[in-house]
């Protein structure tokens, strides 16, 4: 059985305007090569620029900035409002502002440790790793699709590929190198027209 994203539904509504008129606009639009991903997506608030008015395309996505796009992605605000206890981690405490997206990742198993009850929230996070965490968040189950164990990166990148994850990626993309801000941002798009598997 396969339900649509529930977020399709927002983005056919939103589509045709939100990528023009109404995108945001960050002082540095011009290091920005995925627009039409980094645009729909800050609208949607799945992803936010900085106090200073900058996107920071180029910049690396953090687990725990990747975790609050997840939750979004998920089922917006309302879906990580509430999960700041179910976190667990001795390095994110309750108040920590993206608490609740990771006790959200956490709860749907979409995120994981990095072991001793440690999350890392600050470190980067691959393009691989960001590809892992998106199938799991459409549904797919990390067992069955062999997402884990020794060989977990290179099934990753098979499944992702076929799902359309890696869609329109420049050329110089490497899946293996930390991610940036806006490589995050084109993956969680091409999200968007993925059908969640049950």
């Amino acid at each position: 059985l396969k339900k649509v994203l529930a977020l399709v539904l927002v983005v056919a509504m939103m589509a045709s305007f939100a990528v023009s008129a109404g995108a945001a606009s960050f002082t540095d639009n011009a290091k920005i090569v995925y627009n039409d991903a980094v645009k729909l997506l800050s609208n949607l608030d799945v992803i936010n620029g900085f106090t200073d008015g900058s996107f920071n395309p180029e910049g690396n996505v953090t687990r725990a900035q990747t975790a609050k796009m997840i939750a979004y992605m998920n089922g917006g605000e309302d879906a990580s409002s509430t999960f700041a206890a179910s976190a667990k981690f001795n390095d994110v405490a309750n108040g920590y502002w993206a608490a609740n997206s990771i006790g959200y990742c956490a709860t749907k198993e979409i995120v994981a440790g990095a072991g001793n009850n440690l999350y890392y929230p600050n470190n980067d996070v691959t393009g691989v790793q960001l590809a892992k965490m998106a199938l799991v968040a459409l549904g797919y189950d990390p067992t069955i699709e062999k997402l884990t164990g020794s060989a977990w990166a290179i099934n990753t990148i098979n499944l992702a590929e076929d799902a359309g994850l890696f869609d329109d990626m420049n050329k110089d993309f490497n899946a293996s190198a930390a991610a940036s801000r806006q490589e995050a941002a084109q993956i969680l798009y091409n999200m968007l027209p993925s059908e969640m598997v049950c």
